[in-house]
């Protein structure tokens, strides 16, 4: 797991481990999801492929939930959730945005998150393109802090919380611990969330999801 650095709505330094990242195996997101009629970036997980397929089960309380850039988790809803549909979900201090990717049997005691509701056409249209529009925004201003700086990284990719409450920034670096605190700093006078960094390391696998993309839109 990867460390991360994040500073907090009081402007107090934090040091905190990061969510579960992919394995190499596993496509991720880039940028918004495609469609649904048709997103390769939907994660196969054991879950899913062991219930069956799209037709065999088609909603679940018990879900896996697909974010931006690979990031999944699992969540109960007191409702039954189709798959590929679009769900809010309690996030980090507040609330996330994500598709259903697959089920979890309704045995499993495995831990869940808190799973709200269905979102609704408008909440996911704004995930997929408003939300979108400032993740690539902050991507192109904080790389720019980093140059301002002379830090040696660079950020592949910027995911807010759906709530905006949250953002983080995926970054890569030769450097096994770079100094970038002036530039959380700077990122917290602009977006006055709380700003998480966190090393990203799947590339690779990026570029063949661009790859995989650009086929499937042919």
């Amino acid at each position: 797991m990867s460390q991360t650095w994040s500073t907090a709505s009081s402007g107090s330094w934090d040091s905190s481990m990061n969510y579960p990242m992919l394995t190499s195996s596993q496509p991720s997101y880039i940028g918004s999801p495609v469609p649904m009629v048709h997103n390769p970036y939907l994660v196969e997980t054991p879950e899913s492929s062991s219930c069956g397929s799209e037709q065999e089960v088609a909603s679940g309380r018990k879900v896996v939930v697909q974010f931006k850039f690979g990031r999944t988790g699992r969540y109960e809803f007191s409702k039954p959730q189709k798959l590929h549909s679009y769900v809010v979900v309690e996030g980090d201090r507040g609330m996330d945005l994500g598709m259903v990717a697959g089920f979890v049997d309704e045995n499993s005691d495995v831990k869940f998150g808190k799973g709200l509701r269905k979102a609704t056409d408008k909440e996911a249209t704004h995930w997929t393109e408003a939300v979108s529009a400032e993740e690539a925004d902050a991507r192109r201003i904080v790389q720019e802090m980093i140059r301002k700086h002379k830090v040696p990284m660079r950020v592949v990719h910027a995911e807010f919380q759906f709530d905006m409450r949250k953002l983080t920034f995926h970054f890569t670096a030769k450097d096994l611990h770079p100094n970038f605190k002036q530039v959380l700093k700077d990122c917290y006078s602009i977006w006055k969330c709380r700003i998480w960094f966190a090393r990203y390391s799947k590339i690779p696998q990026d570029m063949e999801n661009r790859k995989t993309l650009m086929l499937a839109t042919e």
